[in-house]
Order: structure tokens, then sequence, then C-alpha cells
């Protein structure tokens, strides 16, 4: 009898007992680069500086990036991608305006293609549209008008360690 309970008490602590640890694929990104950012304004650049106007072909602009994300593990999208409106030529993202955030490691996210051109538009209350990227309202920036303002793209790998960044001079009016 006390061999039949010491091998039920034995069975049961085996049956209780977490499975050994499995390996983890891993889906961090350990390669990634901006290939190409770059803003198409309301009009022709100006001395290196893009005009975004809201009385020119109704505000309408457009941005435009191209990233390449490779990983070891099993999916490469993993990264995250931001626009940010900067007073000034370096990005913060901690105060600067995010404009586009994207997650890219959300299935049928944005960033299925690595390439987007989003269409966006400026009106006259300071809020730039960028369809189904979202909207933002500038005015906290964008205190008067003609303002000199910095867009920033940066994509990072999902533990944000790996980071590149782009930059482009716009003016807004």
């Amino acid at each position: 009898m006390k061999q039949i309970i010491y091998l039920s008490v034995i069975f049961c602590l085996t049956a209780c007992l977490p499975d050994s640890p499995k390996e983890e694929e891993s889906t961090t990104v350990t390669t990634i680069n901006l290939n190409s950012f770059s803003i198409t304004g309301t009009s022709a650049d100006e001395n290196g500086v893009t005009p975004i106007n809201q009385g020119v072909n109704g505000g309408t602009f457009s941005l435009s990036w191209n990233i390449s994300a490779e990983n070891s593990g099993v999916r490469s999208d993993s990264y995250f991608m931001g626009i940010y409106a900067s007073l000034d030529n370096t990005l913060d993202t901690s105060s600067d305006t995010k404009l586009i955030g994207l997650n890219c490691n959300i299935p049928l996210s944005f960033c299925q293609s690595t390439s987007q051109t989003p269409s966006c538009t400026f009106n006259n209350e300071n809020v730039v549209d960028c369809g189904d990227f979202g909207s933002k309202n500038l005015s906290d920036i964008l205190t008067s008008l003609p303002q000199t303002v910095f867009i920033f793209a940066e994509v990072c790998d999902s533990l944000f360690t790996i980071c590149k960044s782009a930059s482009h001079t716009v003016e807004f009016r």
C-alpha cells in the first residue's frame, strides 16, 4: 500500500511540474534602414525648403518613405516608424510633435508594405491630416505663419535600441 501511495505522489508531482522552457522564436529586428524619406510640398522647393501652403492646391502635400527591416527570427516587420514635427533640427521624440506613429508588429498594419506615400493636407486651422495615417493639430508649434519646421522620419527596432532618422525642412504658410 505504501508503494501505491508513494507512486501516486510521485506521479502527481511529475504531472504538476511545468514543462521545460521552450526556446522562443526571435522577432527582434537586427538590421533596420530608412532607405529614403521625402516630402513633396504644395509647390516647388525654395532654396532647399519645402513649402506647405494651406492656400495652394488645397494645402495638399505628400510624405514618402522606404524602410528595410531584417531579422534572424520569423518576422521582419517588427519595428516602429514615426513622423515628427520639430522647431529645431534635433529630433527629440519626447517633446516633438508626432504626426504619424506606426507600430509595425501588428498584423494588417500599414507596415505590411515598407514603402508608403501618404497624401496629407494642411488647413487654415493648422491641422495636418494624413487620412488613414491620422491627423494632428500643430497650433502649439505654429504660433505664427510662415513658420519653418523640421519634419523627421524615424524608424526603430521594436526595443528602440536601433534607430535611424532623416529630416526635411518645410515652411508652413
